[in-house]
């Protein structure tokens, strides 16, 4: 029983103390209103993102974020991360390139746009392939996420659990016009876990979404 005691204690204080984030840093182009119009038949994308840092098998991951967006979201966002091969690393180029332009707030996409461009179009015919999108459709929005590793960790006295500390960073890429459309930074603690971490992180990520489209 004390046993059993101190493990619902463990879990409750893990739960706590993972649902705590710095407040997230987020930029806007003021030439976009929000929340943006994303529907089943004008879905936006998210580009495979790399969890660096994050507990867990990737792919596991990975799959978990991708059923847990499905659920959120429905038709109107579609993730990628499931051909997260196709594209490898590409996450971080492509996101740190946006930090940098929206901290001076230029927001027209630089040299990598061609980049995501061609990348985008390979995403989209696997997607087709498979019917997640219609054969006639082409993205307008591309949700860009990089996670890295973060100073701080902690243990939770008494037990093998602990916290791991990321930061997110990325945005919303109008496709068309090449431009970032909006910018978000935020820290987040993740429950080291194999196995609590395939419940949370999809619910991060849906979080970091929400605040993309309705910025």
């Amino acid at each position: 029983m004390k046993n059993c005691t101190l493990k619902i204690i463990s879990l409750t204080t893990l739960f706590l103390i993972s649902s705590i984030a710095s407040a997230a840093s987020l930029k806007k182009n003021s030439d976009y209103s929000f929340p943006l119009e994303v529907d089943a038949a004008a879905p936006a994308i998210i580009f495979p993102i790399t969890l660096h840092g994050v507990p867990g098998d990737s792919q596991e991951v990975g799959l978990a974020i991708t059923a847990g967006v499905a659920s959120k979201h429905g038709k109107s966002v579609i993730s990628s991360q499931q051909l997260y091969s196709m594209v490898g690393n590409m996450s971080y180029s492509l996101a740190e390139g946006m930090r940098k332009r929206a901290k001076k707030k230029k927001y027209s996409m630089d040299s990598s746009a061609d980049e995501l461009t061609s990348s985008i179009d390979e995403l989209t015919t696997a997607l087709k392939k498979v019917s997640a999108v219609s054969d006639d459709y082409q993205f307008k929005y591309a949700i860009v996420l990089h996670v890295d590793s973060a100073k701080g960790s902690l243990s939770i006295p008494g037990t093998k659990l602990g916290v791991k500390k990321v930061v997110a960073f990325g945005g919303i890429i109008d496709i068309e016009k090449n431009e970032i459309v909006n910018f978000i930074e935020e820290k987040v603690t993740l429950a080291n876990s194999d196995q609590l971490i395939l419940g949370q992180m999809p619910k991060e990520m849906n979080d970091i979404v929400e605040k993309l489209l309705g910025a």
